[in-house]
C-alpha cells in the first residue's frame, strides 16, 4: 500500500498531471472509506463497516488498475470483482513472500 501514500511523480512545477491527480483522488477516497469503516466498527456497526471496507478495497484495486494499465482500467473500472481480485492477489502475494522470508530466516 505504499504506493497509496507516496504518489510523488517527477514533473515540471505548475504542470498538472491528470494521472497523478486521479491516483491522488482515488487514494484519498480509499483512506477516507477505510477511516469511516474503522469508526463504524469501533461503534459496533459491523455490517456498515464491512461494506465501507469492501468499497475501500475496490478503490485500492481501481488505483492499481489505473496505475498499471490505463486502457484496461477504463474497461474494468465498473467490474467490482476485478477490483477486489487485484487487491486479494496483491495481499496474497505479500503474505506468501513474508512467509517465505520468515522460513529463510528460521533455517539460516
Amino acid at each position: 500500500m505504499t504506493d497509496l501514500v507516496a504518489l510523488s511523480m517527477p514533473g515540471e512545477i505548475g504542470v498538472v498531471d491528470p494521472l497523478k491527480t486521479s491516483l491522488a483522488s482515488i487514494a484519498k477516497n480509499a483512506r477516507s472509506l477505510l477511516s469511516d469503516a474503522e469508526l463504524l466498527f469501533d461503534h459496533g456497526r459491523y455490517a456498515r463497516a464491512a461494506a465501507l471496507a469492501v468499497l475501500a478495497v475496490e478503490e485500492v484495486g481501481k488505483f492499481y488498475m489505473l496505475k498499471w494499465d490505463k486502457a484496461e482500467a477504463q474497461q474494468a473500472m465498473r467490474d467490482h470483482m476485478q477490483k477486489q481480485r487485484i487487491v486479494a492477489v496483491s495481499v496474497g502475494m505479500e503474505a506468501a513472500f513474508d512467509a517465505y522470508e520468515r522460513t529463510l530466516h528460521y533455517w539460516v
